[in-house]
């Protein structure tokens, strides 16, 4: 996640990271720590790596997006009742030699719903991504882990919106007199 280009506060990019580690199961990202950098504090994030075999197919991003709950509006953004996500395209998004869909790298924010405009590249009688199936069960260890990384990162962001707090405060004290 390109955090300078489209999270400019660091509690927004503790929370986009979050959002992405519940939607893309299998690409979670770790928060590793922070560097400070002059009057700046960086997170520095890591990623799995993914053997990946090639880059996914137009149709493979949306039938996977689809199955996730999400329709596609077209250009790479896809859109459900609560989040829209853009740049899901091939340059990130790509199949594992395991044939599981990894997105590596999206944009996500909160949105209303929109209406897929391109439904030829939407697969039919797919499950809808609420549907208990074997896969959901063989995938309950790897969300347990899931959520303790975004509890961990719910826990950083908690952190670092007490500590911008607590400097104002600080800073206001010294201001004060």
């Amino acid at each position: 996640m390109n955090y300078l280009a489209h999270n400019p506060l660091l509690s927004d990019y503790l929370k986009r990271l979050s959002l992405h580690n519940r939607i893309f199961t299998n690409t979670p990202y770790e928060l590793v720590g922070f560097v400070k950098s002059g009057r700046s504090l960086y997170p520095v994030v890591r990623q799995k790596n993914i053997n990946a075999e090639r880059a996914a197919t137009e149709q493979e991003i949306y039938s996977y997006m689809q199955k996730l709950g999400f329709a596609g509006k077209g250009d790479g953004e896809f859109s459900n009742s609560e989040y829209t996500i853009k740049d899901i395209k091939p340059k990130n998004v790509f199949v594992g030699k395991d044939g599981q869909v990894y997105v590596v790298d999206a944009e996500i924010s909160k949105s209303e719903a929109i209406k897929p405009d391109v439904p030829h590249l939407i697969e039919e009688n797919v499950t809808p991504a609420n549907t208990q199936t074997e896969e959901n069960y063989a995938h309950n260890s790897e969300d347990i882990m899931h959520e303790q990384k975004n509890v961990q990162l719910q826990q950083a962001i908690n952190a670092y919106e007490n500590a911008t707090k607590f400097y104002y405060q600080q800073l206001n004290s010294t201001i004060s007199n």
